[in-house]
């Protein structure tokens, strides 16, 4: 028997420490649990991916990580995160760039504006540099936006963003340097238990895994999975889109920068290209990404009142990704009540900024059977036990 902390209680695992791990997702998050077991030293792992590496929810993302959030979990992911993005590149030997262009949330509201105090003072104490900004300094900031009723805003330059296809394609090459195993195109059909009940591996349509763990970190696939092993893993696939207009007077120093009382939002991604969307939030359940035409007209509409320079630009592209959102919000991450069975899912669109810090946490908590950051607010249990978390920065 193994102890293991998690969420301030200690519990007892058969497991022995590390073992063969099974990976079932080839996104950013399943990758980066990979690659820090391998960092630690831990080789036998496996990912199965059921198509190709990256191209679920991770290859429609648009790349931002912010730390503005309410919740202190979802601040600390990302805050443990960014010393990661910021070497990347040197540690894989791969292209990798995580630009600090600062995010700027503006409110329109007294009552948003009061939100985003709250949520500055609590990203202050946790070390984030991140402050409340007035009119006349948004103008300095981000001098294209029109100001007309923003009340003041929340601005942290230590935001920014990357390009999410190349985080994975970091990590996989490093992993394919390994001994870590990579497998695409396999589904998996069942879980295999041992007599009493424990998960020892899966059964594929390439045939069977043996593991000693096996983590769901499948997105928007991890509820089907739960339920093969009857386990009510609670995402919903959302779609959300995202479109790109042509300019040639993009500042690439200007933030990202998210008006709340819309939810539209400008990404300048290069001198030409700036990335919007944001108006997409309340949607349907679906399981196929797909463009809404009937949402570009407010969404343009949106942008021109507040951006604009802008104005009476039609989108060169746009598409569309899904999401895999939670009731609450955040993610569902740790042991399950099925011996054997992780998941680390749900990250409501925040799984790419995240990543990093959760693959850490992880890999510590699979080998060392302890860490010194807390999942326990995330853990999966918390439905069923009636305990909620709230975020308050969404859009």
């Amino acid at each position: 028997m193994r102890q293991l902390l998690f969420g301030g209680t200690v519990t007892e695992t058969p497991s022995p420490a590390g073992g063969r791990i099974l990976i079932v997702g080839g996104g950013a998050i399943g990758l980066s649990i990979a690659h820090h077991l391998l960092d630690a030293g831990h080789e036998e792992v496996a990912v199965l991916e059921q198509a190709e590496i990256g191209s679920g929810t991770s290859s429609a993302g648009t790349g931002g990580i912010r730390q503005q959030f309410t919740s202190e979990i979802n601040v600390r992911l990302v805050r443990d995160s960014i010393p990661e993005f910021l070497t990347l590149g040197e540690r894989t030997g791969m292209p990798f760039e995580f630009r600090q262009h600062g995010y700027l949330f503006l409110a329109d509201s007294e009552e948003r504006l009061a939100s985003l105090e709250k949520s500055a003072a609590l990203q202050r104490t946790l070390g984030v540099e991140c402050e409340i900004i007035a009119p006349d300094r948004i103008a300095d900031v981000a001098p294209d936006v029109e100001l007309d009723g923003v009340l003041g805003g929340s601005y942290s330059p230590q935001d920014g963003s990357a390009i999410t296809q190349e985080a994975v394609a970091a990590w996989e090459a490093a992993l394919r340097r390994s001994r870590v195993q990579i497998h695409e195109g396999v589904r998996v059909l069942d879980f295999r238990r041992s007599p009493s009940g424990r998960v020892v591996g899966v059964s594929t349509s390439a045939g069977s895994f043996d593991a000693d763990t096996v983590i769901i970190a499948a997105g928007v696939w991890s509820r089907g999975l739960g339920r093969m092993l009857g386990l009510d893993i609670p995402v919903s696939p959302r779609s959300r889109q995202a479109f790109e207009i042509l300019s040639e007077d993009v500042d690439l120093g200007t933030p990202l920068t998210v008006d709340l009382g819309t939810g539209a939002y400008v990404h300048p991604k290069s001198s030409r290209r700036v990335l919007i969307g944001g108006n997409d939030r309340e949607v349907p359940e679906s399981q196929r990404p797909a463009l809404d035409p009937e949402r570009i007209p407010s969404l343009l509409s949106a942008i021109a009142r507040r951006f604009p320079k802008y104005a009476g630009i039609a989108p060169s592209r746009g598409w569309a990704g899904l999401r895999e959102m939670t009731p609450d919000d955040h993610a569902i991450v740790g042991p399950t009540g099925v011996a054997g069975v992780w998941v680390a899912t749900g990250f409501s669109g925040h799984g790419f900024m995240q990543a990093p810090a959760i693959g850490r946490i992880l890999s510590e908590l699979l080998l060392e059977g302890r860490s010194d950051t807390d999942l326990g607010p995330l853990r999966p249990e918390r439905f069923a036990e009636q305990v909620s978390l709230h975020e308050g920065i969404r859009f």
